[in-house]
């Protein structure tokens, strides 16, 4: 009989444990970055919203170097809700009001980005 397994034999009949490790920040828990993505119909740059914890933002930023372009903040309360590429440099988006970390009301008002850049 090897010399350790009377040692891990005492060690499980004491009760001893090990203390389990700190739970850490997963990406499959935390909430997601960006909410909704689209590319422009030419593939030159990508939409999307980021969830600043009190309002829906949209973003715009060239494929090419990911460098951000264009930022949509609404005016508090509204938060940009969905959007739609309706040209290669046109997007159209509907607003929403938010309470809490939710869309409170789904607004029937759009607005349109002409020329982004």
């Amino acid at each position: 009989m090897p010399r350790n397994k009377p040692a891990l034999f005492m060690l499980m009949c004491c009760g001893a444990s090990v203390p389990a490790p700190a739970l850490s920040s997963h990406p499959l828990i935390d909430p997601p970055a960006y909410e909704q993505a689209r590319l422009s119909p030419d593939g030159r740059y990508l939409a999307y919203t980021v969830d600043t914890g009190f309002q829906d933002v949209l973003i715009t930023a060239s494929t090419a170097d990911m460098k951000i372009l264009r930022t949509t903040r609404l005016p508090s309360p509204l938060s940009v809700g969905q959007f739609h590429w309706i040209g290669p440099n046109r997007l159209v988006f509907s607003t929403h009001t938010r309470i809490g970390s939710l869309p409170a009301s789904n607004d029937s008002r759009n607005s349109t980005i002409n020329n982004l850049f």
